[in-house]
């Protein structure tokens, strides 16, 4: 069904692959209905396929290069208006499918509760990781308990809290903390990145990854500082640099993956395209070191 309602435009940077040249399938989910400051995410989408193509794509950092193996893009969801239940439950069986034939999602949203449809992908072995200025773990925010920044509250209703783990936090309500460390849930400031560099945290990553079978990677891009990513709906000061962020997401593309996305792109508030072009290349340099994998394999 959900296939009727996909919509294939530009495909990401304008690179046409088939299915059986990789296992990544890239899917936008243009959900932009809760975000409470600025909206405009729903265009991200595009705008993250469009400026792909003025980047290069050999990568110095896997030594491969994007236009080999791709990503194969299965195009936009077209979503219901005003209905975010829906379309959760719409992006959700698009996400089960691609899992069904064996292939990993690359979601672009869309606001954060895009990631909700990604809880049916979890279970008890999967380390759901967050990158995210906010904690998203109010129970209720604007007289609604589905809304970006009640996500992650909503997926913890029925996912373990100590399978959570969020780094580059440093927007918090009370509430949010009082949850965090009654679930005993772990998180990695932005300020304990600066402070103490990001070799400690990378390699508290790689332990903690070795207590699980199966990794799942939610990318709100105000996690990066908005002197680099300005182009998010509630930008927070304070954040950690892309260096930063690349260093720490390396050790969570690996052969556990079963799924990333990245949320909170809004070109609207972008200076110079630079957001849009941060989250193309976090899906270039993930998309060329896990084809890497398995085309060893």
């Amino acid at each position: 069904m959900w296939k009727l309602r996909a919509l294939k435009k530009f495909p990401f940077g304008g690179l046409y692959k088939n299915k059986e040249e990789t296992k990544i399938s890239l899917i936008g989910a243009p959900l932009d209905l809760t975000n409470s400051h600025a909206p405009g995410t729903y265009l991200a989408p595009e705008a993250i396929r469009r400026i792909a193509e003025s980047l290069e794509w050999y990568s110095l950092l896997y030594e491969g290069d994007f236009s080999e193996n791709g990503i194969y893009d299965e195009g936009d969801l077209v979503l219901f208006p005003g209905k975010v239940r829906e379309n959760i439950d719409l992006i959700s069986e698009s996400l089960l499918d691609i899992k069904e034939e064996k292939r990993i999602p690359f979601m672009l949203g869309g606001e954060h509760t895009v990631t909700l449809a990604s809880s049916k992908l979890l279970d008890e072995d999967t380390l759901l990781v967050v990158f995210d200025a906010h904690f998203d773990l109010r129970d209720e925010y604007l007289n609604s308990n589905i809304t970006h920044a009640t996500v992650m509250r909503r997926i913890v209703d029925n996912f373990e809290p100590k399978n959570l783990l969020f780094i580059g936090t440093r927007a918090v309500s009370q509430e949010e903390l009082d949850f965090v460390k009654k679930n005993q849930i772990e998180y990695i400031t932005s300020r304990r990145i600066w402070l103490y560099g990001i070799s400690e945290f990378a390699r508290n990553i790689e332990r903690k990854l070795e207590k699980f079978g199966k990794i799942y990677v939610s990318i709100d891009i105000d996690a990066v500082d908005p002197g680099y990513a300005p182009g998010v709906s509630t930008p927070e000061p304070l954040g950690i640099d892309p260096h930063m962020f690349f260093g720490l997401l390396d050790p969570l593309v690996n052969e556990k993956l079963i799924g990333l996305d990245i949320v909170e792109v809004n070109p609207i508030r972008d200076a110079g395209e630079a957001t849009s072009a941060l989250a193309a290349k976090i899906v270039i340099e993930s998309a060329i070191k896990l084809n890497k994998i398995y085309n060893k394999r």
